[in-house]
């Protein structure tokens, strides 16, 4: 019983905490004391109301039951993150001047990237159907050179765009990056005196270095992984079908298990790496 009610309790204060900080943000004229005002800027993000919705639906409900989490509160929880999340989505205008200069380069890295998964895997199974030919004594010398350097001469192209691809990527990651942290850190410095009396500069400057990374990563890097490993993927399947459908069947049956399989491996990855950043942003505020 003093369990549900703790729940309720913290459930009613993210709320309420949550709603003042936009309240305040957007409007500032606010009256709060300093113990409010500390924890006002501890929901600001929204990180903790989403951590605390979390927590109930994933845990404290399997674990539980149901009934323990009063409905009618995890609704306005939910309701509450749903408007911070349209209200912080305004915010991403700001980006737009820092991601226009840098499109140019991306959509040339897409572009030899796509080329390098597209050819590269044909060009090194099509070596199977050179080996097939000296096998069987149907090539010829002349053509076997032939067919040995186009096929070099298209790795050698391949290799250089996928090399290239990166080297773009991570120019433009740094270069976005960058601009985005001198832009935290313009408005940081712009902060009153107060403000970091509520939040420890230790906490600021990792949130700083790691949303930055993190932000940069997925706007570049994890759309390039995911245009490499697909062209890599559909040409793949494309060489080995032509080559002999058994083999299809047998090497891709399996996929989407593995697929699910690693999922869930990412997912739980994913939550290790959440827990260590906060414990780095505590040990970073305690060592400021």
């Amino acid at each position: 019983m003093l369990f549900k009610e703790r729940i309720g309790e913290d459930l009613r204060d993210a709320i309420r905490y949550t709603k003042l900080a936009r309240q305040t943000l957007e409007k500032g004229d606010v009256d709060l004391d300093a113990d409010d005002m500390k924890l006002c800027a501890q929901f600001l993000d929204g990180t903790k109301l989403s951590d605390l919705i979390d927590l109930c639906e994933q845990k404290i409900k399997k674990k539980f039951g149901k009934a323990i989490v009063p409905k009618d509160l995890l609704a306005d929880a939910k309701k509450m993150k749903q408007e911070l999340q349209m209200a912080q989505r305004k915010g991403m205008y700001m980006l737009v001047p820092m991601l226009l200069p840098l499109l140019p380069y991306y959509g040339v890295a897409v572009l030899l990237m796509i080329f390098d998964s597209s050819f590269g895997a044909m060009t090194w199974h099509g070596m199977a159907t050179i080996l097939d030919g000296i096998d069987a004594g149907t090539m010829a010398l002349p053509e076997l050179r032939r067919l040995c350097l186009s096929n070099y001469v298209i790795l050698v192209f391949c290799i250089t765009s996928h090399l290239t691809a990166y080297a773009l990527v991570h120019k433009v990651t740094s270069n976005f990056r960058l601009q985005v942290r001198s832009a935290v850190m313009s408005c940081l410095m712009r902060q009153d005196i107060a403000f970091f009396d509520i939040f420890p500069s230790g906490i600021l400057q990792e949130r700083l270095n790691s949303d930055a990374e993190h932000l940069a990563s997925k706007f570049f890097e994890v759309p390039m992984h995911f245009v490499h490993n697909l062209f890599m993927l559909i040409s793949n399947v494309l060489v080995v079908y032509t080559l002999k459908r058994e083999l299809f069947f047998m090497i891709f049956t399996p996929l989407p298990i593995v697929s699910i399989a690693q999922y869930f491996i990412i997912k739980y990855m994913e939550r290790l790496r959440e827990r260590q950043r906060k414990i780095q942003e505590h040990s970073a505020a305690g060592t400021m």
